[in-house]
């Protein structure tokens, strides 16, 4: 039992880890974006005012992608455990 908590926590951490650096990715470019708007749109009537950032992704799949590394990081601590 001890062995699958291990698990599923590494597995959180690995998957916050995944996010903290999608989402520094993510203001790092928002913040060194410089639009070329005179070179694109100079002949537009009207620019668009909203835009979308990012995209949504299926809960199912960040679940799924949760227990397959907690599945992989106990068969890695299984054998780990098993040459000690």
């Amino acid at each position: 039992m001890k062995l699958v908590y291990r698990a599923l926590v590494w597995s959180a951490a690995f998957h916050i880890l995944y996010f903290a650096v999608e989402f520094a990715i993510g203001y790092i470019k928002t913040l060194s974006y410089k639009p070329e708007l005179n070179e694109k749109y100079g002949h537009a009537h009207s620019l668009q005012s909203e835009f979308a950032f990012g995209y949504t992704g299926s809960p199912l799949f960040f679940l799924a992608t949760y227990f397959v590394i907690a599945v992989i990081i106990a068969v890695f601590l299984f054998k780990l455990k098993r040459k000690a």
